[in-house]
């Protein structure tokens, strides 16, 4: 069965982009699945309607949204709550309502019946993992003054299948078409 979820790449300068995969190979180890994103959607077992339906209705919400330009604002250590981990997320402080927005749009809509067990939704970028938070809040330091000046924007969401070692774009919609 595929796990789906529905994700936005960035479009970031090219050198940012650079530096930030060269970063997430060194401390993300799911850099190797999949290139720097904002999940919107987590995976979930392939909803029950058809995926002729469930792109139709992810096109419905994408093309009621304009692009969404964001700043990164602070580099942040985050603790996994069941165990001694963490993971570093790139909060963005401009675009961030948007992407909430969005997000919940999504689950408003075709993915509505998909349950969502997660804390409240915080968009971010996730660049490391670690299995001591001790090293993820170091990470967080090293990065803030950087990630800070990270700017760019989402201009298209994909629909993932994450069930496979490389992540795969199923489909591509297009903000504001």
């Amino acid at each position: 069965m595929r796990r789906l979820a529905v994700i936005a790449y960035p479009t970031i300068d090219a050198g940012e982009r650079e530096w930030l995969e060269t970063f997430r190979a060194q401390h993300d180890p799911q850099a190797a699945r999949l290139g720097v994103h904002f999940t919107l959607v987590f995976p979930c077992d392939e909803p029950c309607t058809t995926s002729d339906q469930l792109a139709e209705e992810v096109h419905a919400v994408t093309a009621s949204i304009p692009t969404i330009p964001f700043a990164i604002a602070e580099a942040l250590a985050v603790p996994n709550p069941q165990g001694a981990d963490g993971h570093v997320f790139l909060l963005p402080d401009q675009g961030r309502d948007e992407i909430s927005r969005l997000h919940h749009r999504l689950y408003e809509g075709p993915f509505r019946d998909v349950p969502f067990t997660g804390a409240s939704f915080v968009p971010h970028l996730t660049v490391a993992a670690r299995s001591s938070f001790a090293a993820c809040e170091l990470l967080a330091q090293q990065l803030s003054e950087r990630a800070a000046r990270l700017r760019g924007s989402l201009d298209r969401l994909e629909l993932v299948d994450v069930s496979e070692p490389v992540v795969h774009s199923l489909r591509s919609f297009p903000l504001g078409s």
